[in-house]
């Protein structure tokens, strides 16, 4: 047992574990890349920094619900809407500070029109601070979602066979 507690014995030992395992990290494959000639695979599933998605025919696709400026953890994005008298919505701003982006994508969860999603840009540090806000929508209206067309019976009011209106569905009940 005294073998186990003597120190000058087990350093000799600790220097040959020490060498094994550098000599077999020595020859193993290299697995950095050359960075600024090299890219990094990334995943697709891969979350990165907010961008606005936007529809075949090049118009963006936010309807100025907010939700996913309520949906933010951090509080990062701002949306400033202007509601006109015939309820049509404008965005003035649509702000979202990066900087303090935990990247968790509840924003693009929330967002029922497929407005935003996580973008694949990794290399997202600047020097200067006021890069890391951005201002991704500016004075446009918000999207409207085509409405599906109704079928003819009722646009008419009248289902086939069918009364109208509460009057007439009270009269056909007496």
């Amino acid at each position: 047992m005294r073998m186990f507690n003597d120190k000058k014995r087990w350093f000799p030992i600790g220097i040959f574990l020490s060498l094994r395992i550098a000599l077999k990290n020595l020859f193993r494959p290299t697995i950095t890349i050359r960075y600024p000639h090299e890219r990094a695979h990334i995943p697709e599933r891969a979350r990165w920094a907010v961008e606005i998605n936007y529809a075949a025919d090049g118009s963006h696709l936010c309807a100025a619900c907010k939700l996913c400026e309520k949906e933010c953890p951090n509080n990062l994005i701002e949306i400033d809407v202007e509601t006109a008298e015939d309820r049509s919505k404008q965005i003035k701003h649509w702000y979202y500070r990066r900087a303090g982006c935990m990247m968790c994508g509840l924003c693009v969860e929330a967002c029922s029109f497929d407005a935003i999603k996580m973008g694949h840009d990794y290399e997202l540090a600047h020097v200067d601070p006021d890069m890391m806000e951005f201002d991704l929508l500016t004075d446009v209206p918000a999207y409207k979602r085509p409405r599906p067309a109704r079928p003819a019976a009722v646009q008419t009011g009248t289902q086939t066979g069918a009364p109208a209106t509460t009057q007439a569905r009270e009269a056909t009940d007496a």
